[in-house]
């Protein structure tokens, strides 16, 4: 059985060595984006619809309505400088500038009466546009 000061020496070795790792690999960033389950049944269900496609683009781009909107295509190559989530066996590509803007989003699937669409929950967001398909930081 492993006592208090064997445990933390442990937890604190395995810390130090994953800071190791991200500095030697040259990991510059990090992120989070939570994806539900729908998000990621829907993404596979639209490539099942064309075979080439291999993976969701989610980006964030200048314009719309509050200065930045998301942008969402299915692609068919990953670049090698993409973070890519993947979850349910459906991989999730991001660019790395639009990284920053997506750490600790949620993106959603929602289906309502008449429409289906794509969402991002921002929490960094000051304010969004009545679509909510653009926002400001």
């Amino acid at each position: 059985m492993i006592n208090h000061m064997e445990l933390s020496y442990l937890f604190t070795t395995t810390i130090r060595y994953m800071i190791f790792l991200i500095d030697k690999l040259s990991i510059d960033y990090l992120m989070i984006l939570h994806v539900t389950p729908e998000t990621a049944d829907r993404i596979a269900h639209l490539l099942t619809k064309d075979k080439k496609m291999i993976a969701l683009r989610v980006a964030v781009d200048g314009g719309g309505c509050s200065g930045f909107m998301y942008q969402y295509r299915l692609i068919d190559e990953i670049s090698k400088d993409d973070f890519v989530i993947t979850i349910k066996n459906i991989k999730i590509a991001i660019d790395p500038l639009s990284r920053k803007f997506l750490d600790g989003c949620t993106f959603e699937f929602i289906e309502e009466l008449g429409s289906s669409y794509f969402q991002v929950k921002n929490p960094n967001a000051t304010a969004k546009c009545g679509c909510g398909n653009s926002f400001s930081l």
